[in-house]
């Protein structure tokens, strides 16, 4: 399966974009690093990659949790699809919700809801293929 992550807006507040492809179109949130010229940056660059699924465990996670995980990404790894709301939820990770909200500060909402059916439309993959758009 082939995803396209494409985002949108940049700010201190992350960096907000669009997951699609297979039937999902989900709206995304990645953690905002200062690019040292007065913009924000992600850890996750553009480009085309692979995502290999498995079990792993955040930081402020009680348990393990399957999800996927994008590899080869230079420089960093452990860069996951998972759970949050605000860009404070992510150290480069892609966030996933069903929408967004402007309030002050911006933020992923039905993030659970997002992440079970990107779940779902992926079930019996071990691989996806992640396109990520400048």
């Amino acid at each position: 399966m082939m995803l396209t992550l494409q985002r949108l807006q940049s700010g201190v507040d992350g960096i907000f974009g669009v997951l699609s492809g297979g039937g999902l179109v989900l709206k995304t949130l990645e953690h905002a690093y200062d690019d040292g010229h007065g913009s924000w940056a992600p850890k996750l660059p553009a480009g085309n990659y692979t995502c290999v699924r498995g079990w792993h465990q955040l930081a402020h996670s009680p348990k393990p949790f399957e999800t996927f995980e994008v590899v080869n990404v230079p420089g960093h790894s452990g860069i996951l699809f998972h759970v949050g709301n605000y860009n404070n939820d992510s150290e480069g990770c892609i966030l996933l919700g069903m929408a967004t909200c402007s309030a002050l500060p911006p933020m992923l909402l039905s993030s659970v809801e997002a992440f079970d059916k990107f779940m779902a439309v992926t079930a019996g993959l071990n691989f996806l293929s992640l396109r990520v758009l400048p």
